[in-house]
């Protein structure tokens, strides 16, 4: 009897569940927008699906001729109120600026009083918190206080 009460149980629950096929586009949730600014002839905010990449935003977006993409990592996923900033060409007689939103380690262990160890907490803090919206936003970071911060300000871009 207990066999045949479970065995109807089972009937009943797969007749209340729902087999449809899963919709990506639901699943993945609202949309997110990000902002962008610099070289592209409309700046403004962008809507887009969640998880999208810095690529796919540039793909809808029209670049003016100075601006430099090099410099921004195409894989970046992106959240909902980010700022993308699409840079301008370097000029010879301008120093290089290091990105803290896409530099590498490496990059960022050139700026004056920044490390490899310094380097990895400001790629963790980004990966953790998404994009950096402004360059104080690096104070946030352990271990860059006012005075680092301000002996690398010139240095740096987002």
């Amino acid at each position: 009897m207990k066999q045949l009460l479970i065995f109807l149980c089972m009937i009943v629950t797969a007749f209340c569940l729902d087999f449809r096929k899963a919709d990506l586009e639901t699943i993945r949730g609202d949309t997110i927008t990000v902002q962008v600014e610099g070289e592209v002839s409309d700046p403004g905010p962008v809507t887009a699906h969640p998880y999208m990449t810095v690529q796919e935003v540039l793909e809808q977006v029209e670049l003016l001729p100075d601006a430099d993409t090099s410099v921004l990592n195409p894989d970046t996923i992106l959240n909902d109120h980010d700022i993308l900033r699409i840079p301008a060409k370097k000029k010879e007689s301008e120093p290089e600026r290091i990105s803290i939103n896409t530099g590498t380690a490496e990059d960022l262990s050139t700026l004056p009083g920044i490390g490899p160890s310094t380097a990895e907490k400001i790629i963790l803090y980004r990966n953790d918190h998404g994009l950096f919206q402004q360059i104080e936003d690096l104070m946030n970071v352990k271990g860059i206080g006012r005075a680092k911060y301000d002996a690398i300000a010139d240095l740096i871009t987002i």
